[in-house]
């Protein structure tokens, strides 16, 4: 986040003491989900702190896929996560110590014509609020967030859950892109999509990494994107590469502070929903990079609605440069305040500057209270 007059810059930086955010998202909680998986995945990053979000299908379709059990593939029935009161109780105690949070993820989960049940355009209000009303049911919170099935939204999509202030968290590639074009036909998408399905259904790294995998992502007021470069999500071909990945980001986010997401699935450490960890390769993996992630003293170990909270109170901000000084002031209180400026400033009892990052962190900003930071 950039503010510019003349040669004079100032960088924002999103975390506390501009520490660069990290949270994790697991991915398919649903009825059928057994408390003894989530605990067994993620005790050890309860342990070290971490946050976890939990995108939580409201109401789980039994299709053909490894997110049921297969007893209960094709067999067309549906469950709501609220008869499932024994994970509803290990659920609501997290949510008590605020070690987890909740995120609509979809409604049900179905595949629709081989894509994601919202890249297509029936129901969707509906199914958003039946799914937020569920939810709300069984744990007694309103969602904020929402996470669509398989990454596949469409622009309807994002503008009803707007319309319901709701914020969409998606993943936003070149493809993606392509696909949500509305300049683009279907009679072309169609071809390009069963390409890429055909291309990589059978692919080593789709099949065992790429559920598991650490993500950049762009936060907004009014959504959030994750991304990561296509080459280096080739790459995943083994679980060394897994964690060359993290490290390369961390090397990254050291000098820029941006946000990073690793995004999980509990079920792909139980295959075929053993009730014993069974893929023992990758949960090693996994707790390296939690014992990676935790060991780095910039790292802010949070959740999507803190972030988004910090950032929905930076955008009121308002900074303002001159040649001789910076004036900052905002409309909320604001703690640990952290930024980068090409101009160096006086000490001050209010900064602290970090000379080995050149970062200048304001302590506390009071709701009104002009910060005045004079230039050298």
């Amino acid at each position: 986040m950039l503010h510019k007059l003349k040669e004079m810059v100032i960088e924002i930086l999103l975390g506390p003491k501009g520490k660069a955010p990290l949270l994790l998202r697991d991915d398919d909680t649903n009825f059928f989900t057994t408390t003894n998986m989530l605990d067994c995945v993620y005790s050890n990053a309860w342990k070290k702190g971490f946050k976890v979000s939990l995108s939580v299908i409201p109401f789980q379709k039994s299709i053909d896929d490894i997110l049921v059990p297969p007893s209960e593939r094709k067999t067309g029935r549906s469950y709501s996560i609220i008869d499932n009161n024994q994970l509803i109780a290990f659920i609501k105690k997290k949510l008590s110590n605020e070690s987890i949070e909740i995120l609509q993820h979809g409604f049900s989960h179905t595949i629709i014509n081989r894509k994601g049940e919202f890249a297509d355009s029936s129901n969707l209000k509906f199914k958003i609020e039946h799914g937020k009303e569920i939810l709300n049911q069984a744990f007694g919170v309103i969602p904020k967030f929402f996470v669509p099935p398989y990454e596949d939204i469409t622009n309807d999509v994002i503008g009803i859950l707007k319309e319901e202030k709701m914020i969409p968290i998606y993943r936003q590639t070149f493809v993606d892109k392509f696909l949500r074009s509305k300049y683009i036909p279907e009679f072309i998408k169609r071809p390009a999509l069963n390409y890429l399905i055909g291309k990589y259904k059978n692919s080593t790294n789709i099949s065992k990494f790429g559920l598991l995998k650490p993500v950049n992502i762009h936060v907004d007021t009014m959504e959030i994107k994750w991304s990561i470069p296509i080459l280096e999500f080739i790459k995943q071909t083994s679980f060394e590469s897994v964690t060359d990945l993290a490290l390369r980001m961390i090397r990254i986010c050291n000098k820029l502070r941006s946000p990073i997401c690793i995004i999980n699935h509990y079920h792909i450490y139980f295959y075929d929903w053993n009730p014993f960890l069974t893929n023992k390769n990758l949960y090693k993996v996994w707790n390296i990079l939690l014992n990676i992630f935790s060991k780095v003293n910039f790292i802010w170990k949070t959740s999507f609605f803190e972030l988004y909270e910090r950032i929905k109170k930076i955008k009121k901000m308002n900074i303002i440069q001159t040649e001789s000084k910076t004036i900052i002031e905002s409309k909320e209180y604001i703690n640990d305040f952290a930024f980068r400026t090409n101009k160096r400033l006086r000490c001050s009892s209010i900064i602290d500057i970090k000379e080995e990052t050149d970062i200048v962190i304001v302590n506390e900003i009071f709701p009104y209270q002009k910060i005045i930071l004079y230039h050298l």
